[in-house]
């Protein structure tokens, strides 16, 4: 028999088996016979354990990033290009512009506002130069 057609009773005792950690102490935690079917301890357990998923980030999560006063230009773009590299699919020419928008007044703004970055490869060649 396939486990997951076995009744609902054989399935909230087994389910146990698969748990560690704090799932396992929260189940353990359940009043005894409190779950009488699984359906009502599947919702329990996503209710419980719903918040500790991981947050997709996406490109708006990026526009919160900004150089700090006294962060070099080069420690700003690792800390820029960490977060960008958690958002898949990602435009790199909406990389450039928030990366950008972000930069504090200072030489390399200055120079970048004369000589304007064509692509997002062209401000890494820029930054790393």
């Amino acid at each position: 028999m396939h486990i997951q057609q076995a009744p609902d009773a054989l399935l909230c005792q087994v389910f146990p088996a698969t748990l560690k950690g704090q799932a396992r102490t929260w189940f353990y935690s359940l009043p005894p016979r409190s779950i009488p079917l699984l359906v009502k301890l599947a919702k329990l357990f996503v209710e419980q354990f719903v918040a500790n998923r991981r947050m997709i980030k996406d490109s708006s999560h990026l526009s919160g990033i900004h150089q700090n006063e006294g962060e070099s230009l080069k420690e700003y773009f690792q800390r820029f290009y960490t977060e960008a590299r958690q958002i898949p699919g990602v435009d790199p020419e909406l990389l450039r512009g928030v990366f950008l928008g972000g930069l504090r007044p200072g030489p390399f703004y200055s120079a970048l506002m004369r000589n304007i970055v064509h692509s997002y490869a062209d401000l890494i060649h820029r930054v790393e130069a």
